[in-house]
């Protein structure tokens, strides 16, 4: 942590041109040392794009984390500038942990104006890093407990991601799915039924993954799959099912 807030004076004194500031972050916890940063930006009026890009082109993951924290003052409307910062800023999303906390701070960034952000999420959704692809569903399932999102938006946003091949991007839908469903168990059980006849493998390891998190109710899905005729349905199935079964039906 030492070295974290080393940098970090390093780059307020870049930043502000002045070395003689009363640069004093200090602490043992990211949390507090990023207030004391937003402390710095206000009291001393500092560039705060300028600070994000110096913090998130380290590429080092403690400083990328303060970096996104400064998301929500920075990027609060979808026009040129911001786009432009967020598509440089995809270049250097490297992890599900970044890229998680990149997703929380985006979605506190809307901040009652999603609205205006779908269309951009949308241009997302094909992006060829795994990553960003990841960072839009998880801000989706942020936004769908900060801002309440409309549910039948909501579930066809993640109704295209629904044949996606990679693990991880399949792990961020299944969280996402569990994760409204505590808001929304009605209409999450019914768009996950409407994929009980889908011969897609895919799907249904997305699904098999959010049953973990679901409990009883998934398990008739579960002995229906475990009939498929495709090999690699029905075990993972099984597998699922066996999991559930061993731990009382839940996680």
């Amino acid at each position: 942590m030492k070295t974290v807030i080393t940098s970090l004076i390093d780059i307020l004194k870049k930043v502000s041109g002045k070395d003689k500031l009363n640069w004093h972050i200090h602490g043992n916890d990211l949390t507090e040392i990023r207030d004391q940063l937003q402390g710095y930006i206000f009291r001393y009026n500092l560039d705060i794009k300028r600070i994000f890009i110096e913090l998130w082109w380290t590429k080092q993951p403690q400083l990328q984390e303060i970096a996104v924290y400064l998301l929500p003052n920075m990027v609060t409307q979808p026009n040129g500038s911001n786009i432009n910062l967020l598509n440089e800023s995809f270049k250097h999303l490297n992890s599900m942990h970044i890229s998680e906390a990149f997703a929380e701070n985006l979605a506190a960034a809307f901040n009652g104006k999603y609205f205006n952000w779908l269309p951009y999420l949308e241009t997302l959704i094909t992006h060829p890093n795994i990553w960003v692809r990841c960072m839009v569903i998880q801000t989706l399932g942020f936004l769908s407990t900060v801002e309440k999102i409309g549910i039948p938006f909501f579930l066809l946003f993640l109704k295209r991601f629904m044949k996606e091949k990679n693990k991880s991007i399949q792990a961020c839908l299944s969280w996402t799915l569990v994760s409204a469903a505590k808001s929304w168990a009605e209409p999450v059980e019914a768009f996950i039924r409407d994929f009980q006849k889908s011969p897609d493998k895919e799907t249904i390891e997305i699904i098999c993954k959010a049953a973990l998190g679901m409990g009883s109710w998934t398990i008739p899905l579960l002995e229906d799959w475990m009939k498929s005729d495709n090999e690699a349905i029905a075990l993972k199935a099984k597998s699922t099912l066996m999991f559930l079964y061993e731990h009382g039906n839940k996680i």
